[in-house]
């Protein structure tokens, strides 16, 4: 509001707020081995741009990714999501990714025997 002493003077000036886009994620499965790829798989709204940063360094701009953890552990995946008229918004949720270490199992024929064994596999 202005005033010169006299009079006063208003100005309106609209002011659209738009909603935030719902941006929100799944994986599968919840457990796997090293090395084994994971599907992330969006459940947002439909969006121009998706940045996924998997929380190993790794990083995606694909819709529906898959990534490949090399160690054990809890990784914190955020995808950021920018919707068809320029406004973003950001989910986070921490994967309690339990990576499983791969297991060697070796066929050895014979199984069993007398010291020394001999054995092929």
């Amino acid at each position: 509001m202005v005033t010169n002493g006299c009079s006063f003077d208003t100005t309106t000036v609209p002011i659209v707020i738009h909603p935030a886009p719902n941006v929100a994620f799944i994986h599968q499965p919840d457990s796997v081995c090293n090395f084994s790829p994971i599907q992330f798989i969006t459940q947002s709204d439909v969006l121009a741009n998706y940045a996924w940063s998997f929380g190993d360094g790794g990083t995606s701009n694909l819709t529906n990714p898959t990534h490949t953890y090399a160690a054990t552990g809890n990784y914190t995946v955020t995808l950021t999501g920018t919707s068809l008229d320029g406004f973003y918004h950001i989910a986070t949720e921490t994967a309690r990714l339990l990576m499983h270490h791969q297991l060697l199992i070796l066929a050895i024929n014979p199984p069993s025997g007398c010291v020394p064994l001999t054995a092929s596999g």
